[in-house]
């Protein structure tokens, strides 16, 4: 099972208050999944966690407003460069292990 963080936890390794992260929540629904505890505290997942790191960076060191983030869809666009950057290693990969059998099957 996955480890969940609180909002708090979440604020603190990102270094912002707990309101920030609240509203990052609302802003970014499709983004950001949290699951509801006793009292109906949230807790977030890790994928979240690293969710909550794009848009920090997007917003504090980038300087993009959020309407803009969310018009071109940039949280997607990075899933997507990630997605294909994988892609291109595991086609990779199987290209080598086939020259390995390959090799294996001349002996």
């Amino acid at each position: 099972m996955e480890k969940l963080l609180s909002i708090g936890e979440v604020a603190k390794q990102l270094n912002v208050a707990s309101h920030t992260i609240r509203f990052w929540t609302e802003e970014f629904s499709e983004y950001i999944k949290f699951e509801l505890g006793k009292g109906d505290r949230r807790y977030y997942t890790q994928s979240s966690l690293e969710m909550f790191h794009k848009i920090k960076n997007l917003i504090h060191a980038e300087g993009i407003k959020i309407k803009i983030i969310k018009e071109k869809k940039l949280l997607l666009e990075d899933s997507k460069e990630n997605s294909n950057e994988l892609n291109q290693k595991i086609t990779q990969v199987q290209k080598m292990l086939d020259e390995i059998l390959h090799d294996l099957c001349q002996i």
